[in-house]
């Protein structure tokens, strides 16, 4: 299992959190593939022990994540994760709802570079080693897209933020640069009614960017994390 800490949010408090985060977790099994559907029961499994507070600030377990993708280099990644509510300083003003969200990792899977909206492939050795799994996100701002998907497990989950890091405006600013370097939100358009928080003066990528750092990218920089692992074959993966 994998906790990380929150840097700039509170987690949800149990057993509420876990039970909205389960009816997330099957809503999104609902519509996926037989794969997805089968790791969600394992994880909805290892999550029956809700009813007891899960702590999001435990440590985890450092330089792990390589070792684990040497033994299993395809494995799902579902994550429940806390609410969110930013600081003073950071972007504009945002407190997400009780509920937090929920997130997941395929590791070998890639985006498809040909194409201009999120399209899945398996990784191939073009791929640079950062790079190979994705993390997808669903969020109620995006219009044409059921989830975008972010490359690279780090960057997923910690942003642009070096080992021991804190998040700061600066670290927080360059994980959103990089996330527009690596055009994680091309082709997504956002719901109108979305925009209506933009500030002025704030052009509208920047406030696409703005709105989905530390939940749809960069998850770890706002948001505690409860995640499980479920290693899987390749021909399970591509299915």
């Amino acid at each position: 299992m994998d906790h990380m800490p929150a840097e700039m949010a509170k987690p949800a408090t149990l057993p509420g959190f876990c039970r909205r985060f389960l009816t997330k977790l099957r809503r999104a099994a609902a519509g996926s593939g037989g794969i997805l559907r089968g790791g969600v029961v394992v994880v909805l499994s290892l999550l029956t022990g809700c009813e007891s507070p899960t702590v999001f600030s435990l440590p985890g377990a450092p330089g792990s994540e390589a070792l684990y993708a040497s033994l299993y280099p395809y494995f799902i990644e579902p994550c429940a994760v806390s609410a969110l509510k930013k600081k003073p300083g950071f972007g504009f003003e945002y407190r997400g709802g009780p509920g937090g969200h929920a997130v997941v990792y395929l590791n070998g899977v890639c985006r498809d570079p040909q194409q201009a909206y999120p399209v899945l492939e398996m990784c191939d050795d073009r791929v640079p080693e950062t790079e190979t799994g994705v993390g997808l996100s669903s969020n109620g701002h995006f219009a044409n897209a059921a989830w975008i998907a972010t490359p690279g497990r780090d960057f997923f989950f910690d942003g642009a933020l070096q080992p021991g890091e804190s998040v700061d405006v600066a670290s927080y600013d360059r994980t959103q640069a990089e996330a527009r370097r690596l055009g994680v939100l091309d082709g997504v358009r956002f719901h109108r009614d979305a925009f209506k928080d933009q500030p002025a003066g704030m052009n509208r990528t920047d406030f696409k960017y703005e709105a989905s750092v530390a939940t749809d990218y960069g998850v770890s920089l706002g948001r505690g994390r409860f995640c499980a692992r479920l290693p899987v074959s390749r021909a399970q993966m591509k299915r």
